[in-house]
């Protein structure tokens, strides 16, 4: 049988239904012991399917986390694109003939492809809104008063803290699927010597290897 071309979930369910029957069936036990498989060593076998199948279900777990991370992260960007957008093309009209006004908000240059640099972009665009008294009263036409411009800056604030979860969770999903990887590869590898060992201790009758779950 190879191990190796299962699937996870099909590795774990064998396995589980493996070391279940080991025990089920009459004098197997004894006979695996004669080649070194006494019930301490399936015992340690067991132990490996066990962690092997707890780092599966931790690394999905975590990878249904960062999906929903990403889905949210996706959610506020699209806002915060939308809205910086509408809000760059409507003080390029309103300011249209302050051109030293337009350069001074950066809005004469090309808008930053780079998240972490819009944003950053996006933030020192509102902190000259505000220090620019002179020009309160016309923001208002486009709604960038005091309270909608703090309203804004907490929104940036929630995108910047989703980034860096998505961040986090990358390199979480990464060690968590090492982990993961690492545990599966232990089990097939006790696997293909237990297999090696139970077919000679059972001179190879189909009738009890395939009682452990094998296909021969």
């Amino acid at each position: 049988m190879n191990f190796k071309s299962l699937k996870e979930s099909e590795l774990l369910s064998f396995t589980e239904r493996m070391f279940s029957n080991i025990p089920e069936v009459e004098g197997l036990q004894q006979r695996l012991t004669t080649v070194g498989y006494d019930e301490k060593k399936i015992k340690q076998g067991l132990a490996l399917q066990k962690k092997a199948k707890e780092d599966v279900d931790n690394n999905y777990l975590q990878q249904v986390e960062s999906q929903k991370t990403r889905i949210k992260r996706d959610e506020a960007y699209m806002v915060f694109k939308d809205k910086i957008s509408k809000i760059r093309k409507g003080l390029k009209v309103l300011f249209k003939k302050d051109a030293i006004l337009i350069a001074d908000l950066g809005l004469n240059q090309r808008f930053p492809r780079p998240k972490t640099d819009q944003i950053d972009n996006v933030k020192k665009l509102i902190q000259k809104l505000q220090a620019n008294k002179a020009i309160h009263a016309k923001l208002l036409a486009l709604r960038l008063d005091e309270e909608n411009l703090k309203l804004f800056t907490k929104e940036i604030k929630e995108l910047e803290k989703l980034l860096s979860q998505n961040t986090l969770d990358k390199g979480l999903d990464q060690t968590l699927t090492e982990k993961k990887n690492k545990s599966i590869s232990a089990l097939i590898e006790w696997c293909d010597e237990f297999m090696v060992a139970a077919r000679f201790a059972t001179d190879d009758d189909e009738q009890i290897i395939e009682s452990l779950g094998v296909i021969v």
